[in-house]
């Protein structure tokens, strides 16, 4: 009993073909598309993306009584975790209602964008399962076999333990702002990004554990796995500084805008007072000061979404 996967795009050819020649053991085909139409210039629709899906699914139908035809949708077709998340979202349905052997799983990888041709493959060594390729049309030529199947690299990893799962996923559903941001000034968030400190205390490793030793210790062989593994990469923290002096902006300070351009206003300790200064934009950022910056890697990412995570 095997679960076909099928991303498709304006062309749906090469899914006839693959049925034609693979569907012996086919119990369900899953065809993932994309949400919403193409669009012209003029924001009228080129390609209506849903629709193909529908109609080759009747079609399929027709020839193919005995197979269930399911549909998946995905929001962008040309980044590659929308179709990644939509192939682990296909293998959770499926093993939730029957535990079946990955291997009984294959995605083709023909279809759609190249995109979410490089994603099938992602997918496929992610969550290694059988992909296939079909190179060319059956109909212009019945006497050859189309379908190629694509060697799928087996994954010698180690399983994370729940303190590595823990730190992943903290890491995954965080975002980094620099720290010393003037209030009241947009700045750019770094998606996925926590501070070693950050996630020291996000683990509660900050406070002594029973059986825990010191939590920095602990925490730096955390890291140093995940780093191992490509889950993750360190950057040192970034804060703004003067443009001029080079000096970094205390923590408080705020945006100014009493005069035609906006400038940032700080407190300066000057003896026993303080005094007030201004500083023009744009700020200047600089790598300064102690501190790690952990931002999670796409394989990081969709690590830390994978059902079947299982930890020890």
């Amino acid at each position: 009993m095997d679960i076909f996967i099928a991303p498709i795009g304006v062309n749906t050819g090469h899914v006839k073909t693959w049925l034609q020649e693979e569907s012996r053991n086919a119990f369900t085909l899953w065809i993932i598309h994309s949400k919403k139409p193409s669009l012209n210039p003029d924001k009228t629709i080129k390609n209506d993306l849903p629709k193909i899906a529908k109609t080759l699914g009747k079609e399929l139908k027709k020839s193919y009584s005995r197979i269930k035809i399911k549909y998946k949708t995905i929001d962008d077709a040309f980044t590659l975790e929308p179709l990644m998340d939509a192939v682990n979202d296909v293998i959770a349905s499926e093993e939730s209602e029957n535990p079946i052997p990955r291997q009984n799983f294959v995605i083709n990888i023909t279809g759609g964008t190249n995109a979410m041709a490089a994603a099938s493959m992602n997918a496929a060594m992610e969550f290694q399962i059988r992909a296939q390729y079909v190179k060319e049309d059956k109909e212009n030529n019945p006497n050859i076999k189309c379908t190629l199947d694509v060697p799928v690299p087996s994954k010698f990893e180690s399983r994370l333990n729940n303190n590595q799962l823990e730190a992943l996923q903290i890491i995954a559903k965080s975002d980094h702002l620099i720290h010393n941001t003037p209030r009241g000034m947009d700045s750019p968030t770094i998606k996925h990004a926590i501070t070693n400190h950050e996630l020291l205390v996000e683990l509660g490793f900050d406070k002594k554990r029973k059986g825990l030793k010191n939590g920095a210790t602990t925490l730096n062989g955390i890291v140093k796995s995940l780093e191992k593994s490509k889950y993750i990469t360190k950057r040192k923290i970034q804060h703004y500084v003067h443009p001029k002096t080079g000096e970094k902006l205390p923590d408080d300070s705020v945006m100014d805008n009493t005069m035609k351009k906006p400038r940032v206003k700080y407190l300066k300790r000057m003896g026993f007072d303080s005094e007030t200064f201004f500083c023009d934009l744009p700020l200047d950022v600089e790598e300064k000061g102690k501190g790690i910056l952990l931002v999670i890697t796409p394989l990081g990412l969709q690590k830390s979404k994978n059902n079947y995570l299982t930890s020890k």
